[in-house]
């Protein structure tokens, strides 16, 4: 969509709480050389901040 914020990231440790503040959807993106552990990494980092 037109306007959507997006920030690449390598791990987990890049994430920014104030990036969750007011996002209603949020989605993961990776290519098929990245490991699932640190795909994983960063989907639990995600649910960590906005739980």
């Amino acid at each position: 969509a037109v306007g959507t914020k997006t920030h690449h990231i390598e791990i987990a440790d890049e994430l920014k709480l104030e990036w969750f503040d007011k996002a209603n959807n949020i989605g993961v993106a990776a290519g098929a050389s990245t490991a699932q552990f640190l795909i994983d990494e960063v989907v639990n980092g995600i649910e960590k901040i906005v739980k």
